[in-house]
């Protein structure tokens, strides 16, 4: 369309050109400036027209390139968070398991060893204590409230043949109230070894007359003759405050032989300390 209107346009005009020399080369030289600019810009556009494709994929490009660029600035992020949440993890371990470690050590429960009374000269009348020997396993702890008692020998001790037909089991023994002989309370420091007498033993050539330390709650007399051929099976407990109760048995014989302890001892088993943490009675 705009053709045809440019060619009527031209020819229209070739005939007055011809009758006017000057204005008709005037006017050529204006025609041929327009269809200069025309080309001119037909040719900008086409050229745009064809770049754009190329200029938009970059810019995609550029879009997907800096999308990447932050996916990855942010993985890195998350990474780093995720090191970091790791070493502060391991080291509140380190101190959890520092402290709980400290902690195991400071409540450890007491052990208790009862050695075998040493022999004597006297072979007539000789007289000693069996000891339970008392250990804080706890290097920088005090434990308060220490108490050992007597929980049950079995089989049973009788009492004399003259005197009332008893044993031990008719006696609450659980009763016995017994203390310390080397320290003034009930109090063991970090590390320390206190010594509770349990029970005293007297060796005469016919017998072995047994009497139970501490204070003696039975209306029961406190005198039982042990056989001597016979072995006896001790169950001691020990328990202190904030600390968890430990039982031990021990195997008890009283030989008549002078060249023998009065009272034979040795650890039968260490029985696991209880879970709870005791509270000694009083």
């Amino acid at each position: 369309m705009i053709i045809g209107a440019l060619g009527f346009f031209g020819v229209y005009w070739a005939g007055y050109v011809g009758k006017n020399e000057t204005f008709g080369r005037c006017l050529v030289a204006i025609f041929a400036a327009i269809i200069g600019s025309v080309l001119t810009c037909g040719g900008e556009f086409l050229f745009r027209l064809l770049r754009a494709p190329s200029k938009m994929e970059l810019e995609i490009n550029e879009k997907h390139a800096g999308e990447l660029r932050g996916r990855d600035a942010e993985k890195q992020a998350v990474a780093a968070e995720y090191q970091q949440s790791l070493a502060t993890r391991d080291a509140e371990n380190r101190r959890l398991a520092s402290a709980l470690g400290g902690l195991m050590e400071q409540t450890k429960p007491l052990e208790i060893e009862v050695p075998s009374t040493i022999g004597g000269d006297d072979i007539l009348v000789w007289k000693s204590d069996l000891v339970a020997c008392v250990s804080n396993q706890n290097p920088t702890r005090e434990v308060g409230g220490v108490v050992v008692r007597v929980l049950k020998i079995d089989p049973s001790l009788n009492g004399p043949e003259n005197g009332p037909r008893i044993t031990t089991d008719d006696c609450g023994l659980r009763d016995i109230k017994l203390k310390f002989s080397d320290l003034p309370g009930d109090t063991l420091n970090g590390g320390m070894v206190g010594r509770i007498p349990i029970l005293e033993a007297e060796r005469t050539p016919v017998v072995t007359i047994v009497k139970f330390c501490g204070r003696w709650e039975s209306n029961y007399p406190n005198r039982f003759i042990p056989e001597p051929h016979r072995e006896y099976a001790l169950t001691l407990e020990v328990t202190a405050n904030g600390l968890k109760r430990k039982e031990a048995r021990f195997r008890l014989s009283f030989p008549l032989a002078v060249t023998l302890p009065i009272v034979a001892s040795t650890a039968i088993s260490a029985l696991p300390a209880d879970s709870g943490v005791s509270h000694p009675r009083r």
